[in-house]
């Protein structure tokens, strides 16, 4: 009897057993000297972490794109005002501005507290929070000259909201700064919860005089009520957006 045929490529190797190479039929094995790898395939459990990754990470910059154009159209669409006219639109713009404000003062001071009683959020979380009530305030007390001027012939300085604005400005600046050079979590949080107890206390005390209490949402107007909501919700998105940003 002869002897088994001599493999070629162990033959052209210079002699012995031929590795064993073959591909089986099912999808995405090889076995290769007798060993199978199955290549990975992704499983639900796989992609869920990443697409939660990938959703939070462009949240901020949706919210932030999203809220831009609420308060775009909503100042676009506010209606003319038999008196003011089309300044109704600065006026509009500056009260949404203000309730921003204040619901970032809010939401620093609520997150202050947690921090201090949970060390959650993220420190970080409560001092860009407390830099967004610094910011609108800010932009509601240098908004306050130009409307003045177009509702009421000039600037009244001791008008009580113009002067509580200042005074509110003031308190948050300060915490917003020591809280930016100390870099001490915890005197941050107890700074942003501080300036929200401030702030409470100076709306509560400071009387209306010349300035309307809350006329908008007074008026009973469906389309006044209704753009100033879309640009206060545009202006809470884009807070949002940049409070919840990354480093």
């Amino acid at each position: 009897m002869s002897g088994p045929a001599e493999d070629p490529i162990s033959a052209a190797a210079g002699g012995g057993t031929a590795p064993h190479f073959a591909l089986s039929g099912r999808r995405g094995e090889v076995s290769l000297w007798g060993m199978d790898h199955a290549s990975p395939e992704p499983t639900p459990d796989s992609v869920a972490p990443r697409t939660g990754r990938s959703f939070a990470k462009n949240l901020p910059l949706a919210l932030i794109a999203v809220g831009a154009v609420a308060v775009a159209i909503g100042v676009a669409v506010v209606p003319p005002d038999r008196t003011l006219g089309s300044n109704v639109r600065l006026v509009f713009f500056h009260g949404a501005v203000t309730w921003t404000g204040i619901v970032m003062a809010w939401t620093a001071g609520v997150l202050g507290l947690a921090f201090l009683l949970l060390r959650r959020p993220d420190a970080r979380r409560v001092w860009l929070a407390l830099s967004m009530a610094a910011l609108f305030w800010v932009g509601s007390l240098a908004i306050s000259f130009p409307v003045m001027i177009k509702t009421w012939g000039g600037v009244l300085w001791n008008e009580p909201k113009l002067l509580m604005s200042a005074e509110v400005v003031t308190v948050l600046l300060v915490a917003w700064a020591i809280g930016l050079v100390a870099d001490r979590p915890r005197l941050t949080a107890a700074l942003a919860l501080a300036s929200l107890l401030v702030m409470a206390v100076l709306l509560a005390i400071t009387p209306g005089a010349f300035h309307p209490d809350n006329p908008i949402m007074a008026s009973g107007d469906v389309r006044y009520i209704g753009t100033f909501g879309l640009i206060v919700a545009g202006l809470l998105g884009i807070s949002g957006g940049l409070v919840l940003t990354e480093k």
